[in-house]
């Protein structure tokens, strides 16, 4: 997960900031700055940021960014800091310096890491020395994805480190110089025009030669603690890349600037927006009851509630002889010397960090400086922690939501799957027993919007695993004239009645497509569904198959499309609504007098579906009240060798009584459908015990030992999951391999995975049509498959 996210990276201060920004970024080789991977985003974060002159390489390109202070210090161009360009492009001079180094660190060479070089201006008039401090970025996937390096003017650090060396010294010669002055009759002495420095007795030179020696080696201790001081900026710019966690970072940055300045406690305080206090987030130095009873403080308490209050920094020396009140913390733990420093990012306060010592009464200018770049890189280090832990709650919070969501869907299918079962199941027994018309048309009405109930709740199903990603396809070489064929003998009923004509133009032999055929049966379905729906009694429907060149001039069984068109005269579509016909929920007529039902869905999903078999799905309409057109457009496939043709699904005839001699235990506690599905399972000859509850089935099997059970799973007390899983603990002789058929109104494909693994056979979700299920029990039977019924069970 990124924590920082493209609008920060952006929108940073300074020319830097906004040329990253005015970047064509899509042209170059990084790509999009979206797409950049985490590490790089962090280290420009750090490198934008900051005071110091820093530099990044990244990618094997060694794509080339630097801050301003860098720009300043090296004399790079001031239009390319971000621009990405190949260093050894964008700058000639820093890659004949470094280039070398650089391209060793990539390699995950073991090198030296900080090297010193003579530094000339462009135009060549100035020269001085730097010292180039390099640490290697590792990406996401633990390998140097780039090179991190801070540049340090060494001049600047040479005349620092003469400076400090020669100020004592001449306040030491000159006591030197006037102590022989008043012993000597005659005063000899040299001075230097530049430097101003006095020496005494210039004859004895072994002196002069010793000062020299001693003068140089401080200058070399002085460049050395600066080289110190480069490496450990390096090491926390490496350790803010490379470390997730707040407390562990700031633990062992405060383990490195100890070591290097004596630092003997630190305190890191951060701001609690909601309650306008600090509360205590990391320390080092201090007793465990010390931190509990300074974990919360208010502005302007301590020192660190007064760096809070005024957002500056505070730095407290000779400690012990102040009386200030806000140091009585501080002076009750023996610190002597203080520096408290506000934590701010892009002007918003984070807390404080604060570094105090027991042995020193101060701090010199040159650490207190060090530690403010520190604190610097920290405060960003922590905005990044502070938005990745808010990325972090606000992904659980939408897992969390899309779980509700995902619960709710079940139950709503549940609970309006339920009480469709047994209506369904009544119609169609009463359908093949009825003899009088009007009864008959009653059970069919009956029957008909039950389905239509159906497909409204399959529909918010598929859109639910749409908007998840969790529609799947099984995938077969299918004609799809034969889907076409099944679709239209599913719509006959509904144009009989509207008295539509429904004309085919059908190509012969259009061949192949790979795709999932309940899914185009899906497509199909809807599309003619729609075209009768929509078209007024005495209208016309039109359905055309055939093959048609694709885009390019390969071969016609390489590159063609099957192409499927419904036509219609019915109300058309506005051109205002024609663009938004397929989005998920719109309705051209919304309004509580429309004329037409539906929740707005079908053809969301078909064009889904559609685009999942890797076709197009277009709508045409001259205008309301002319008709529309929709065009199903889908890859032509070539399957090698002769592929069988489908089955059709054999016929069950319940007078025949195909489960003849077939025990079954049922288990369902809604006394509707336990009552149709007895009633069913007896009409095919099946001996059937009913049970309302898992308890007193799991008490009666044993007895019963039947051939198949059918449990529902949703049931109080113990569910079908639990039953099924008791059931298969019985060794095989005593039951525990019965066939069992889960019938539930739960039907999502997660339901149906849940119950295969509990132990169940088969999942059939409600409401079950009669045929299916008796299907179901006899392809479970593991003995005499091929007959019609099972009367010689045991």
């Amino acid at each position: 997960m990124q924590t920082n996210t493209l609008a920060q990276l952006l929108t940073r201060t300074g020319c830097s900031g906004a040329l990253l920004q005015s970047h064509h970024w899509a042209e170059t080789g990084l790509g999009p700055p979206e797409s950049w991977p985490q590490s790089l985003q962090t280290a420009l974060s750090i490198c934008l940021t900051s005071s110091l002159p820093m530099f990044i390489v990244w990618g094997d390109e060694l794509a080339l960014f630097y801050n301003e202070a860098c720009q300043q210090v090296l004399d790079l161009p001031a239009h390319a800091p971000g621009s990405g360009q190949p260093v050894k492009l964008g700058c000639p001079q820093l890659w004949a310096a470094v280039g070398s180094l650089l391209r060793q660190i990539m390699q995950a060479e073991e090198v030296q890491a900080e090297q010193p070089y003579r530094w000339r201006s462009a135009d060549g008039t100035q020269a001085h020395a730097l010292t180039f401090a390099s640490s290697p970025i590792l990406s996401e996937v633990g390998e140097v994805g780039g090179v991190f390096t801070v540049v340090m003017s060494l001049s600047a650090a040479i005349k620092q480190a003469e400076r400090e060396v020669i100020l004592p010294e001449l306040t030491f010669e000159r006591a030197q110089f006037e102590a022989v002055q008043q012993q000597m009759p005659t005063g000899v002495v040299i001075a230097e025009a530049e430097s101003g420095r006095l020496l005494a007795n210039p004859q004895d030179t072994s002196i002069l030669d010793t000062e020299a020696e001693l003068r140089q080696q401080r200058v070399e201790n002085a460049l050395r603690r600066n080289n110190t001081t480069l490496g450990l900026l390096s090491e926390v710019a490496n350790q803010l890349l490379l470390n997730e966690q707040p407390k562990a970072f700031i633990d062992l940055l405060y383990t490195r600037l100890s070591e290097h300045l004596g630092l003997e406690l630190y305190f890191n305080y951060l701001f609690d927006e909601a309650q306008q206090q600090l509360y205590l987030h990391a320390h080092g130095g201090i007793p465990s009851q010390v931190a509990e009873r300074l974990h919360w403080l208010k502005l302007g308490q301590t020192v660190s509630g007064t760096v809070a209050l005024h957002r500056q920094c505070l730095v407290v020396e000779d400690t012990q002889q102040t009386t200030d009140p806000i140091t009585e913390q501080i002076r009750a733990l023996g610190v002597t010397a203080y520096a408290c420093y506000p934590l701010l990012s892009r002007e918003k306060f984070i807390g404080t960090l604060s570094f105090g010592t027991r042995t020193r009464s101060h701090f010199e200018p040159d650490e207190l400086a060090l530690m403010q770049t520190v604190c610097d890189q920290v405060a960003a280090a922590l905005e990044r922690s502070q938005l990745l832990t808010q990325l972090q709650q606000r992904a659980a919070e939408l897992t969390h939501a899309n779980r509700i969501k995902d619960e709710f869907m079940a139950v709503l299918s549940h609970e309006l799957r339920s009480p469709l079962n047994p209506i369904l199941g009544w119609a169609t027994l009463l359908r093949r027993r009825l003899k009088d018309p009007l009864l008959e048309q009653a059970a069919e009405t009956i029957e008909r919007n039950v389905r239509l109930q159906v497909q409204l709740i399959d529909d918010l199903l598929d859109i639910s695993r749409i908007l998840r990603g969790k529609l799947s396809l099984n995938r077969e070489a299918v004609r799809l004239e034969e889907i076409v064929a099944a679709a239209l003998e599913t719509v006959h009923l509904a144009a009989t009645a509207k008295a539509i004509s429904i004309h085919t133009h059908l190509a012969p032999d259009v061949g192949w497509v790979l795709g999932d055929p309940a899914r185009l049966q899906q497509v199909v379905w809807n599309l003619l569904s729609n075209a009768v729906k929509f078209t007024p009694k005495g209208g016309q429907v039109e359905v055309g198959l055939s093959l048609v060149a694709g885009q390019s001039h390969l071969e016609p069984c390489q590159d063609s499309l099957v192409q499927l068109t419904v036509s219609d005269t019915g109300k058309g579509i506005s051109a205002g609504f024609l663009p938004h016909v397929f989005e998920s929920f719109r309705q051209e007529d919304g309004t509580t007098t429309r004329q037409f039902g539906g929740l707005g869905l079908g053809l969301a999903i078909v064009r889904h579906i559609v685009e999942m078999h890797g076709g197009t799905i277009s709508a045409a309409s001259p205008g309301e009240g002319q008709g529309a057109t929709f065009t199903v457009s889908l890859p032509h496939f070539q399957p090698y060798g002769n592929v069988p043709s489908p089955q059709a699904p054999a016929l069950i005839n319940f007078e025949d009584e195909p489960l003849q001699g077939c025990r079954i235990l049922l288990v369902e506690d809604d006394f509707d459908s336990r009552t149709f599905l007895t009633i069913l399972l007896e009409q095919a000859g099946a001996e059937v015990s009913a049970i309302a509850s898992a308890p007193v089935a799991l008490a009666r099997f044993p007895d019963s030992q039947p051939h198949i059970l059918i449990s529902d799973i949703g049931m109080p007390e113990l569910d079908g999951y639990q039953l099924i899983q008791q059931i298969r603990s019985l060794p095989p002789e005593r039951g525990g391999a019965v066939p069992a058929i889960a019938l539930t109104a739960y039907a999502s494909e997660s339901d149906t995975e849940r119950a295969i693994s509990a132990g169940f056979q088969r999942h059939i979700a409600k409401p079950v049509d009669p045929s299916d299920l008796v299907k179901a029990i006899l392809d479970l039977m593991p003995s005499n498959s091929n007959a019609p019924a099972y009367r010689n069970l045991p």
